[in-house]
């Protein structure tokens, strides 16, 4: 007997979804999203998920519409707030994307990723001392974040602190 649409299992389908996303398989993950949003169109995981998928292809006007609705449906989600940001950053909307992250950290102070994205922004924008700050800080909260070590290093390496760079590309690769 065919199962009837509206009995899926949508957590199953989400972490489906969710893996075939993270394996690099966008269309099977769209499609499944899809899915999910036919029979809840205001799920904020799907919608946030979808936007990310779209991103990542390079729809960014899909992107940030799709975020946007999963924000509204879910407006305390760090998360979503720090992935919109990422979306505006890589499209160098830099004031939208420091928009977005301020928000993540009202909602979550201690959101290592979102002090290594705003790092990023200033890095980007030639603001290097809040770039380092925010990078420090995005270690300090998470002293594993092997990411913003990196990126911390690269920056010291670009100003030609070559000491301060070796020591965060070594944190970099041991942790």
């Amino acid at each position: 007997m065919p199962r009837k649409e509206n009995t899926i299992n949508i957590p199953h389908r989400l972490h489906t979804a969710l893996a075939h996303h993270q394996a690099g398989r966008t269309g099977e993950a769209k499609a499944i999203y899809r899915e999910i949003l036919q029979l809840m169109p205001a799920h904020p995981d799907a919608l946030h998920l979808l936007g990310m998928a779209l991103h990542q292809e390079g729809d960014i006007h899909g992107a940030v519409k799709l975020i946007r609705k999963a924000i509204k449906k879910n407006p305390a989600s760090p998360i979503f707030y720090n992935n919109l940001g990422e979306v505006y950053r890589l499209s160098k909307h830099y004031k939208n994307a420091l928009g977005c992250y301020r928000e993540a950290l009202k909602l979550k102070p201690d959101f290592a990723e979102t002090h290594k994205n705003i790092g990023s922004v200033y890095k980007e924008t030639g603001e290097f001392q809040l770039a380092i700050d925010h990078l420090k800080k995005a270690i300090a909260l998470r002293p594993a974040y092997a990411d913003a070590c990196y990126s911390l290093g690269n920056l010291f390496q670009e100003q030609g602190m070559q000491k301060d760079a070796l020591t965060y590309y070594h944190m970099a690769f041991t942790h």
